[in-house]
């Protein structure tokens, strides 16, 4: 491959990730803002117990909605998301006060199991005869166009993203049985996603070091790159 050479994936109707609008990501963005820091002040102050519990909760409940939405071909999958809601529902129905109570700790307990199941996601996918998992999110973004320096470096990526995941997991650790609520809450809610956005944006710049003579995606094609090969997970597709 010629240095140089045209790598960049064109936005033509053969393209299969689809550009949302940007009114669209800015309004998810505020919101998720939002919500960040509604969660932040209600775990600081201590008021609203069952809002800030089911606060915690909506992520999951999202998710699981979602995921059971979408795997029309699945339905083990569309049932066990179905009957987690259900378990989380009458959880609130039958210990909300208890529940409630400890708010802290059940978002405490959320992102641990949020964070290391990214930190293993990455991980697992770096087992040998595997593509690793941005290799895999890459190929989708540059349509299967990937020469081995590209290999090498998008391996490396999953491995620091792996490792990134993981720390964020132990600092939130210490930092809930060490500090206070306040600081453990400014960690998890007002830190840890711009930390993230933060380490997208240095990971592009390095790549643009790194791979200089080849053309690369945006960083927005890559965020599409993984909303489509989760889609495609969800509905059980090849």
């Amino acid at each position: 491959m010629a240095p140089g050479a045209d790598h960049r994936m064109t936005a033509d109707a053969s393209s299969p990730i689809q550009q949302p609008g940007r009114p669209i990501a800015l309004a998810v963005a505020v919101a998720f803002a939002g919500y960040l820091l509604l969660l932040h002040a209600l775990i600081v102050s201590g008021a609203w117990p069952r809002l800030t519990l089911a606060l915690v909760f909506l992520p999951w409940v999202v998710a699981l909605l979602t995921s059971a939405a979408r795997a029309s071909t699945k339905p083990l999958r569309k049932t066990f998301a179905t009957g987690i809601v259900g378990v989380l529902a009458w959880m609130v129905l039958r210990y909300g006060d208890e529940l409630a109570s400890r708010a802290d700790l059940m978002l405490y307990l959320e992102n641990l199991v949020f964070f290391l199941a990214l930190s293993t996601l990455f991980a697992v996918s770096l087992r040998p005869g595997r593509d690793a998992l941005i290799t895999r999110l890459a190929r989708v973004a540059r349509n299967g166009d990937m020469p081995p320096p590209v290999v090498r470096y998008t391996r490396l990526v999953t491995i620091g993203w792996a490792a990134f995941f993981a720390i964020v997991s132990l600092v939130s650790s210490l930092l809930f049985f060490t500090q206070s609520r306040t600081v453990w809450s400014a960690f998890v809610n007002l830190a840890i996603w711009p930390l993230v956005a933060a380490s997208f944006a240095l990971e592009y710049a390095i790549r643009l070091r790194v791979l200089r003579d080849f053309k690369h995606v945006s960083m927005m094609t890559g965020v599409q790159a993984f909303r489509h090969r989760a889609t495609i997970d969800a509905r059980g597709e090849s």
